[in-house]
């Protein structure tokens, strides 16, 4: 962004060596069209949103669809409602470089509360060495530009932001943002060069379906008249800042919770409208998509569309195309984007990001990969011993690694067919069989049963006295065991909490999963379960009252302390 100057009309040279200051009007209108066209390929506005530029490398790789995907630390600044998906801490930071010369900043932070989760962003693009010249006629007649002077341009945002999630469907948020823009230089002609400003969005998210969200957001919703405006240091000049709306949809196609199943990817689709309410154009489309080829790496693709100025006046529209991979180990997230801007191939910028989402136990672990299911970056690399397999679980099954791990370590059996049945819902007496098998217990035979329903020759009574002395199950209070009733997803990962040590709180200020209450019985020991890393397969809703599978006990087993260290030593033989 390094700006000269040079008339081409030797009638406007008047007298040799004539000095022509740059005013400060034309300085600001060329610094901010170079800004505006150049870098958002938008609207000539005098301030610059810079949130039309990027807000995180995984939205940016996206075509920037991502109002209704929203929920990690990038949501301050794409859609403030999607803070509160997770009741985790969240944080998200990227920088990038621009036409060459801007270097762009994005920080992120927000963590839930009593009240809901808050949240503070900050985005900055800065520029330095930008020459200011005089024109000096020489007595050829010929004009030239000498530099007097350099100075620095700078804009950047401030976001406070706060999501509430009023139920399991509807979450709403909001931004107060505080806006800076200038130039460095604050005397002579350059004298006012910079302004402050406040502006404010609204967005609100949906979830109607598992596999479905739905959401908006108003940006710059407030008007000059209610304070959403910037004023120039130069003459008090106020300007209002134009709002854009953002309405987008989210299907997740294939993985746990979607609507299909497809060998155990996940693939998520993105389609997004951009309007300015206030100008009568055509809308511009954001289309992505992300397909995670294991839990560890994704590939991720787009097309962000935006407004451009031809030199008729018309207003036409580019379709940039945009890239990029995303890798994760624990709670660490590190995403790459390509984004195209324009035609213009030095407008073409590189963003990188690193997030955090919540505390993971795979963080005390120094990052790492899980050697089970698709947790590593590269899965294929992995050695794996002789394992115990089934016909009915293929290759492309989601939990095979840890039923075939479990299996092999003696801790799962399973049918003399030689099936596992996968899908099968556990029941109470062979989850306590489960246990104490896994842990070597011994079991004492002729033991009288402690419930009336469970007979002291039921094949599972020996293994139900061990589970309830170690404290891993109990009883109902009527005195009744219920050994063959189906366990729920509740009932289950409470007695695998238990069963893992976990420390569980004697309550939860948020819940755990969108459908649960945080007052539920089990809302506490299936918090623990989940920052504890035993709950990684379960995407957005825990379907406390659906029947826990033999997969997904064995699923949750390995991820438990005691099962990770057995299926460590099981691979290094």
């Amino acid at each position: 962004m390094r700006s000269s100057c040079k008339k081409n009309s030797k009638s406007e040279a008047r007298n040799p060596k004539q000095f022509i200051n740059f005013n400060i009007k034309y300085l600001i209108l060329f610094s901010i069209s170079i800004l505006v066209f150049s870098i958002f390929s938008s609207a000539a506005l005098a301030f610059a949103d810079l949130s039309e530029v990027g807000i995180g490398a995984r939205p940016l790789a996206l075509g920037r669809a991502y109002t209704a995907m929203s929920s990690d630390g990038s949501g301050i600044f794409t859609n403030p409602a999607g803070l509160s998906d997770f009741p985790r801490p969240k944080a998200i930071t990227m920088t990038g470089k621009l036409i060459d010369d801007v270097d762009y900043i994005m920080v992120g932070v927000s963590n839930s509360i009593r009240i809901g989760t808050v949240g503070i962003g900050y985005i900055s693009a800065a520029t330095s060495s930008i020459p200011l010249t005089t024109l000096t006629s020489t007595p050829t007649g010929d004009v030239i530009s000498d530099p007097y002077a350099f100075t620095n341009f700078g804009s950047s945002i401030l976001y406070l932001s706060y999501s509430k999630k009023m139920n399991q469907v509807i979450s709403v948020g909001s931004n107060l943002k505080v806006l800076n823009q200038g130039f460095s230089l604050t005397s002579g002609s350059m004298t006012g060069a910079a302004g402050s400003g406040f502006e404010a969005d609204f967005g609100i998210k949906l979830r109607p379906k598992n596999w479905l969200s739905i959401g908006g957001v108003l940006k710059n919703a407030l008007p000059l008249s209610s304070g959403g405006k910037f004023t120039w240091q130069r003459n008090n000049r106020e300007e209002g800042i134009p709002a854009v709306l953002n309405i987008g949809t989210h299907i997740k196609l294939f993985g746990l919770g979607g609507l299909r199943q497809f060998r155990g990817y996940n693939l998520d689709l993105m389609l997004e409208a951009q309007t300015m309410p206030k100008l009568a154009r055509s809308p511009l489309w954001k289309v992505g998509s992300e397909l995670w080829v294991t839990k560890g790496f994704a590939l991720r693709c787009g097309i962000d569309q935006a407004y451009k100025a031809t030199n008729s006046g018309v207003t036409e529209i580019d379709n940039n195309v945009t890239f990029g991979v995303g890798l994760k180990a624990g709670s660490l997230n590190f995403d790459y984007a390509y984004h195209q801007y324009g035609e213009i191939q030095g407008n073409i910028s590189h963003f990188f990001s690193i997030g955090y989402l919540g505390f993971d136990e795979s963080m005390s672990r120094s990052f790492r990969l899980s050697p089970v299911g698709r947790d590593g970056l590269f899965p294929f690399l992995k050695k794996k011993p002789k394992l115990v397999t089934f016909v009915d679980v293929p290759e492309t099954y989601w939990a095979k690694d840890s039923i075939e791990y479990l299996a092999t370590l003696g801790m799962m059996q399973g049918y003399p067919d030689k099936t596992f049945k996968p899908d099968l819902p556990l029941s109470r007496a062979q989850i306590a069989v489960l246990l104490v098998k896994a842990k070597g217990f011994k079991v004492a035979s002729g033991e009288a049963s402690k419930f009336y329903d469970l007979a002291q020759d039921h094949w599972a009574t020996p293994y139900v006295n061990v589970a309830v002395k170690k404290g891993y199950i109990s009883g109902y209070p009527d005195g009744s065991f219920k050994p063959n009733q189906a366990l729920s997803h509740a009932e289950g990962v409470s007695i695998l909490a238990r069963f893992a040590g976990l420390i569980i709180p004697d309550s939860v200020s948020q819940p755990p999963y969108l459908d649960i209450e945080k007052g539920a019985w089990f809302a506490p020991a299936v918090y623990a379960a989940k920052i504890g890393g035993l709950l990684e397969f379960i995407s957005e809703e825990f379907k406390p009252y659906q029947s826990l599978t033999r997969a997904e006990a064995a699923e949750i087993i390995s991820k438990t302390k005691f099962g990770r260290e057995k299926i460590q030593e099981l691979l290094k033989k």
